[in-house]
């Protein structure tokens, strides 16, 4: 074997072994493409949610290539508050909890201020404003998800202009509608402390 020969195997060998060690940790390339009746159910799926409402079949074939699909362990930390973020994660089984930091929680990441279930869709907030996580998500149990990068979405934006203005058409009605959700919260909130006063 020439010394170019055993260069080019090395890499070769060196290439292998960064794939089998990326294939073995938590985020793992789904085989959808070589079942195609599988990559129908998830597209069907992923039409049924908020996310990808009104996304007609061609384009959500056209997108699922551009989804990976991710397993955790339960108890696991999938997003931290405060790190950078790029992706969104839409759950396709299992649960998660949303923690957000105070100054008086005994959890280390803070107060539990939602539980998410399947088809629930979070770190959406980041591929808009391109800032660091707001919460931390943890898994209650084993989940799946699928996950979209910014850069995913701005192929999706080169490719077909009109699903992208869908899909962040549907990602601000999800924004607004859990802003709804903390000023309702807000609201049963400050009517409860005056009740707690006087106690």
């Amino acid at each position: 074997m020439t010394q170019e020969a055993a260069s080019q195997r090395a890499v070769h060998t060196g290439i292998e072994s960064s794939l089998f060690s990326f294939s073995v940790a938590r985020c793992k390339m789904s085989d959808r493409s070589s079942n195609p009746e599988r990559t129908v159910q998830t597209a069907r799926f992923l039409q049924q949610q908020p996310l990808f409402g009104a996304v007609d079949d061609r384009a959500m074939l056209a997108i699922m290539p551009l989804m990976r699909e991710l397993e955790f362990a339960a108890g696991e930390v999938i997003v931290e508050e405060g790190q950078d973020g790029d992706s969104l994660f839409v759950i396709c089984s299992g649960s998660v909890e949303v923690l957000k930091a105070g100054p008086a929680t005994d959890d280390v990441f803070g107060k539990r201020i939602a539980v998410l279930k399947v088809g629930d869709v979070f770190g959406e907030m980041e591929l808009i404003d391109m800032q660091h996580r707001s919460a931390t998500v943890r898994t209650l149990e084993p989940v799946s998800a699928l996950a979209l990068t910014n850069g995913d979405l701005f192929q999706v934006y080169e490719s077909d202009l009109p699903t992208f203005a869908l899909i962040v058409l549907n990602l601000a009605r999800e924004l607004s509608r859990r802003l709804r959700n903390i000023d309702d919260l807000a609201v049963r909130s400050m009517s409860v402390q005056p009740a707690e006063e006087h106690c």
